[in-house]
């Protein structure tokens, strides 16, 4: 999945994908913002493609990397419910 990071007025930055990722967006969003993380989420256009999911951090990248990780831990004891 082909990410784009751009940056707009007052720190705010968002990450575009050329297709629909809904899911994976819908998903990110939630914990982010569950971890206080101001997100929105923008599908986009139903004809051009794409989705939008606007951060409002100064720290994009360890916010991703500990949103990603809970998820994958949550998708993780998920699995072994499912498994004993």
């Amino acid at each position: 999945m082909e990410v784009k990071i751009e940056e707009e007025e007052g720190g705010k930055k968002i990450l575009k994908t050329e297709k629909k990722h809904h899911t994976i967006m819908s998903l990110l969003r939630k914990y982010m913002w569950d971890s206080g993380i101001d997100t929105g989420y923008d599908e986009g256009h139903p004809y051009l493609g794409g989705s939008n999911l606007v951060i409002e951090t100064d720290d994009l990248e360890e916010n991703l990397k500990e949103s990603i990780s809970d998820i994958k831990e949550d998708l993780d004891n998920f699995k072994e419910e499912f498994d004993s």
